[in-house]
Protein backbone atom coordinates (compact mmCIF):
# COMPACT_ATOMS: atom_id res chain seq x y z
CA UNK A 1 0.00 0.00 0.00
CA UNK A 2 1.22 3.82 -1.17
CA UNK A 3 0.19 6.25 1.13
CA UNK A 4 -1.55 9.68 -0.56
CA UNK A 5 -4.51 12.18 -0.40
CA UNK A 6 -7.04 11.20 -1.87
CA UNK A 7 -8.29 13.98 -5.07
CA UNK A 8 -12.03 13.59 -4.41
CA UNK A 9 -15.13 12.47 -5.45
CA UNK A 10 -15.10 14.94 -8.44
CA UNK A 11 -12.04 13.90 -9.54
CA UNK A 12 -12.89 10.22 -9.09
CA UNK A 13 -16.04 10.70 -11.42
CA UNK A 14 -14.18 12.48 -13.78
CA UNK A 15 -11.36 10.10 -14.26
CA UNK A 16 -13.59 6.77 -14.32
CA UNK A 17 -15.89 8.48 -17.57
CA UNK A 18 -13.02 9.62 -19.20
CA UNK A 19 -11.27 6.45 -18.54
CA UNK A 20 -15.03 4.74 -19.63
CA UNK A 21 -14.40 2.73 -16.30
CA UNK A 22 -16.88 0.80 -14.42
CA UNK A 23 -15.02 0.80 -11.20
CA UNK A 24 -14.64 4.06 -9.27
CA UNK A 25 -10.96 4.91 -9.86
CA UNK A 26 -9.49 7.53 -7.46
CA UNK A 27 -6.86 9.92 -8.21
CA UNK A 28 -3.97 9.53 -4.98
CA UNK A 29 -1.92 13.14 -4.67
CA UNK A 30 1.54 12.82 -2.96
CA UNK A 31 1.42 16.10 -0.48
CA UNK A 32 4.86 16.27 1.78
CA UNK A 33 4.53 16.67 4.76
CA UNK A 34 0.92 15.56 5.28
CA UNK A 35 2.13 11.99 3.23
CA UNK A 36 5.33 10.21 4.21
CA UNK A 37 8.26 9.50 2.80
CA UNK A 38 9.53 5.84 1.86
CA UNK A 39 12.42 5.01 4.41
CA UNK A 40 15.35 2.68 3.64
CA UNK A 41 14.18 0.05 5.97
CA UNK A 42 15.26 -3.90 6.31
CA UNK A 43 13.65 -4.73 3.31
CA UNK A 44 16.14 -2.35 1.63
CA UNK A 45 19.25 -3.03 3.62
CA UNK A 46 20.94 -5.60 0.79
CA UNK A 47 20.71 -2.36 -1.36
CA UNK A 48 22.47 0.00 0.70
CA UNK A 49 25.11 -2.51 1.82
CA UNK A 50 25.93 -2.78 -2.55
CA UNK A 51 24.99 0.73 -3.08
CA UNK A 52 26.35 2.72 -0.39
CA UNK A 53 24.76 5.91 -1.61
CA UNK A 54 21.07 5.13 -1.91
CA UNK A 55 19.77 7.21 0.74
CA UNK A 56 16.01 7.31 2.35
CA UNK A 57 14.94 10.61 0.78
CA UNK A 58 15.95 9.67 -3.16
CA UNK A 59 13.78 6.62 -2.76
CA UNK A 60 10.35 8.74 -3.94
CA UNK A 61 6.69 8.16 -2.76
CA UNK A 62 5.74 6.74 -5.98
CA UNK A 63 8.35 4.92 -7.91
CA UNK A 64 9.78 1.71 -7.40
CA UNK A 65 13.70 2.38 -6.76
CA UNK A 66 13.82 6.51 -7.08
CA UNK A 67 11.91 9.06 -8.51
CA UNK A 68 14.75 9.77 -11.50
CA UNK A 69 15.68 7.49 -13.72
CA UNK A 70 18.41 9.02 -16.38
CA UNK A 71 19.47 7.63 -19.60
CA UNK A 72 20.81 8.62 -22.96
CA UNK A 73 19.88 9.15 -26.35
CA UNK A 74 23.28 7.59 -27.51
CA UNK A 75 22.37 4.87 -25.79
CA UNK A 76 19.19 4.19 -26.86
CA UNK A 77 20.43 4.54 -30.67
CA UNK A 78 23.48 1.62 -29.16
CA UNK A 79 20.69 -0.62 -28.67
CA UNK A 80 18.61 -0.30 -31.42
CA UNK A 81 21.43 -0.42 -33.73
CA UNK A 82 21.41 -4.18 -32.48
CA UNK A 83 17.44 -4.71 -33.01
CA UNK A 84 15.47 -6.08 -35.92
CA UNK A 85 13.05 -3.32 -35.68
CA UNK A 86 13.79 -0.28 -33.40
CA UNK A 87 12.34 0.61 -30.06
CA UNK A 88 11.14 4.19 -29.01
CA UNK A 89 13.10 5.55 -26.09
CA UNK A 90 9.77 5.32 -24.48
CA UNK A 91 9.99 1.97 -23.46
CA UNK A 92 12.59 2.63 -21.03
CA UNK A 93 10.13 4.60 -18.88
CA UNK A 94 13.17 7.44 -18.16
CA UNK A 95 12.30 10.60 -16.91
CA UNK A 96 15.48 12.07 -17.84
CA UNK A 97 16.93 11.98 -21.57
CA UNK A 98 19.85 13.38 -22.07
CA UNK A 99 21.38 14.22 -25.35
CA UNK A 100 24.75 14.69 -26.53
CA UNK A 101 27.22 11.98 -24.38
CA UNK A 102 28.62 8.58 -25.50
CA UNK A 103 26.68 5.73 -25.24
CA UNK A 104 26.36 4.59 -21.81
CA UNK A 105 28.28 7.26 -20.31
CA UNK A 106 25.07 7.62 -17.89
CA UNK A 107 26.72 4.34 -16.42
CA UNK A 108 29.66 6.55 -14.92
CA UNK A 109 27.82 9.22 -13.78
CA UNK A 110 28.00 10.40 -9.96
CA UNK A 111 27.09 13.60 -9.84
CA UNK A 112 24.78 15.91 -12.21
CA UNK A 113 23.30 19.39 -12.43
CA UNK A 114 20.87 20.15 -14.81
CA UNK A 115 20.27 23.59 -15.88
CA UNK A 116 21.41 26.10 -12.93
CA UNK A 117 20.47 24.76 -9.83
CA UNK A 118 19.07 21.26 -9.66
CA UNK A 119 21.58 19.11 -8.71
CA UNK A 120 20.93 14.91 -8.57
CA UNK A 121 22.98 12.21 -7.14
CA UNK A 122 23.37 8.78 -9.13
CA UNK A 123 23.56 5.97 -6.61
CA UNK A 124 22.54 2.76 -8.64
CA UNK A 125 21.86 1.35 -12.47
CA UNK A 126 18.69 0.55 -13.15
CA UNK A 127 18.41 -3.34 -13.75
CA UNK A 128 15.57 -3.84 -16.58
CA UNK A 129 13.00 -6.33 -16.41
CA UNK A 130 9.92 -7.45 -18.75
CA UNK A 131 8.33 -3.67 -18.68
CA UNK A 132 11.16 -2.68 -21.36
CA UNK A 133 9.62 -4.90 -23.66
CA UNK A 134 5.99 -3.39 -23.32
CA UNK A 135 4.95 -1.09 -26.32
CA UNK A 136 4.14 2.08 -24.44
CA UNK A 137 1.42 3.23 -27.20
CA UNK A 138 -0.25 -0.44 -27.32
CA UNK A 139 0.47 -1.78 -24.14
CA UNK A 140 1.10 -5.30 -26.00
CA UNK A 141 4.55 -7.02 -25.30
CA UNK A 142 6.95 -7.39 -27.89
CA UNK A 143 7.14 -10.83 -29.01
CA UNK A 144 10.54 -11.28 -29.55
CA UNK A 145 11.15 -9.64 -25.68
CA UNK A 146 12.50 -6.84 -27.02
CA UNK A 147 14.85 -5.18 -26.37
CA UNK A 148 15.53 -6.88 -22.47
CA UNK A 149 16.74 -9.97 -24.68
CA UNK A 150 19.61 -8.00 -26.38
CA UNK A 151 20.41 -6.25 -23.10
CA UNK A 152 20.56 -8.92 -21.70
CA UNK A 153 23.55 -10.19 -24.32
CA UNK A 154 25.63 -7.29 -23.76
CA UNK A 155 24.83 -4.72 -20.33
CA UNK A 156 25.29 -6.83 -17.90
CA UNK A 157 25.98 -6.02 -14.10
CA UNK A 158 30.21 -5.95 -13.68
CA UNK A 159 30.40 -6.33 -10.02
CA UNK A 160 30.01 -9.95 -8.55
CA UNK A 161 28.15 -8.17 -5.31
CA UNK A 162 25.90 -6.09 -7.81
CA UNK A 163 25.31 -9.45 -9.80
CA UNK A 164 24.52 -11.50 -6.29
CA UNK A 165 21.57 -9.18 -5.42
CA UNK A 166 20.27 -8.70 -9.28
CA UNK A 167 20.74 -11.49 -10.85
CA UNK A 168 21.40 -11.93 -14.90
CA UNK A 169 19.10 -8.23 -14.65
CA UNK A 170 20.89 -6.26 -17.43
CA UNK A 171 21.34 -2.59 -16.79
CA UNK A 172 20.24 0.40 -18.52
CA UNK A 173 19.74 3.96 -17.51
CA UNK A 174 20.73 5.43 -13.88
CA UNK A 175 19.02 5.92 -10.85
CA UNK A 176 18.86 9.10 -9.26
CA UNK A 177 17.91 11.23 -6.30
CA UNK A 178 17.59 14.74 -6.01
CA UNK A 179 19.84 16.62 -3.91
CA UNK A 180 19.61 20.64 -4.42
CA UNK A 181 15.77 21.47 -5.67
CA UNK A 182 14.85 23.94 -8.38
CA UNK A 183 13.18 23.94 -12.35
CA UNK A 184 14.48 22.36 -15.29
CA UNK A 185 13.45 22.98 -18.75
CA UNK A 186 13.52 21.11 -21.77
CA UNK A 187 16.88 21.97 -23.46
CA UNK A 188 18.77 22.37 -20.04
CA UNK A 189 22.40 21.83 -19.88
CA UNK A 190 23.37 18.97 -17.95
CA UNK A 191 26.51 19.35 -16.45
CA UNK A 192 28.35 15.58 -15.15
CA UNK A 193 30.41 14.42 -12.69
CA UNK A 194 32.40 11.40 -11.06
CA UNK A 195 33.94 10.80 -7.59
CA UNK A 196 35.22 7.86 -5.59
CA UNK A 197 33.44 6.42 -2.93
Amino acid sequence: TVAAVDCGDDVAHWLSHSLCSTSDLRLGHFSWPDVPLRTVTEGWKHFTKVYNRLRSEYLGAYSYMASYLIITEESVKDVNSRLRQPVSERCYRANIVVKGSTAYSEDSWDWLRLGDSVVLRGFKPCTRCAVTAIDPDTGKLNPYLEPLRTLKRYRQLVRKEERDLSGNEPVFGLYAGLHTVGNVRVGDSVYVGTTTD
